[in-house]
């Protein structure tokens, strides 16, 4: 999505999404590796980790694209009688995966599950039931380019034309997000229910019926607010929303 924000900044929002087979890690194909192996150590139910950082006007422009604290913030689902060593690794893998620091265990705190939204399935993860909340913050963490070149190295298609060539090694996007005036990157995973292959008259009927495969989903999220009094901003900001004649997008990868 791009659309001009107020009446100097260009508002860029990019979600991709991938997913495979949660318990066969042998043909991961555009799913990161590490991140599979890490969903499937923990045995998480869900998972979100976000960096976000810069100025967001909430009385004029409403709710960001990704909505999280200022900083760094995680956030898991995770079986309970394993939470402790699983909210550990955590703790530690997905911030350096970003090439972010490390979040500290005291930042740890209790949190209903009310206040999220959750997006994975419970058939899924039924068998690791009972499951506990766990959230962590680290307000003076903020997206910096490191960051970005992380995150896009989890895309399987980074280096295509379409949504990745507009975050490639000398574009616009990259060379405006550093002057952004809010930024904000999301990593989530979580696992949803394949069902039965057979057909239910509704939704009701299908509820709780046994999950025939568990599918891990991987969701990557970029926003960013740019200024158009950027150096050459004109054509910096046209050029996000134009590809290379006769390329196709990268498989799997969701515009909204």
């Amino acid at each position: 999505m791009f659309r001009p924000l107020g009446a100097h900044s260009m508002l860029v929002h990019l979600r991709l999404s991938a997913s495979t087979d949660a318990s066969d890690l042998r043909h991961l194909e555009s799913f990161p590796r590490a991140i599979a192996e890490l969903a499937l150590g923990t045995r998480a139910a869900e998972v979100q980790y976000s960096l976000s950082g810069g100025e967001w006007r909430y009385d004029e422009w409403g709710v960001p694209p990704i909505s999280t604290p200022a900083g760094a913030a995680l956030s898991a689902t995770l079986p309970h009688l394993t939470a402790e060593p699983a909210w550990h690794a955590l703790r530690v893998a997905l911030p350096l995966t970003l090439s972010a620091a490390t979040i500290p265990r005291e930042r740890t705190r209790p949190m209903a599950s009310k206040i999220f939204t959750s997006h994975f399935d419970a058939a899924a993860v039924a068998h690791t039931a009972p499951l506990s909340l766990h959230y962590a913050t680290s307000p003076r963490e903020i997206p910096c380019s490191e960051n970005l070149a992380a995150w896009l190295s989890l895309w399987a298609c980074a280096d295509a034309s379409g949504v990745s060539a507009l975050l490639a090694n000398g574009s616009a996007l990259r060379e405006a997000w550093p002057r952004a005036r809010h930024s904000a990157l999301s990593l989530s995973f979580y696992t949803t229910c394949q069902p039965p292959e057979q057909h239910y008259r509704d939704d009701a009927q299908a509820a709780g019926r046994p999950c025939a495969h568990s599918r891990l989903q991987l969701v990557l999220e970029l926003s960013a607010l740019l200024p158009h009094s950027y150096s050459s901003s004109s054509r910096a900001l046209s050029s996000l929303l134009r590809t290379r004649p006769g390329a196709r997008g990268a498989r799997g990868t969701e515009r909204g």
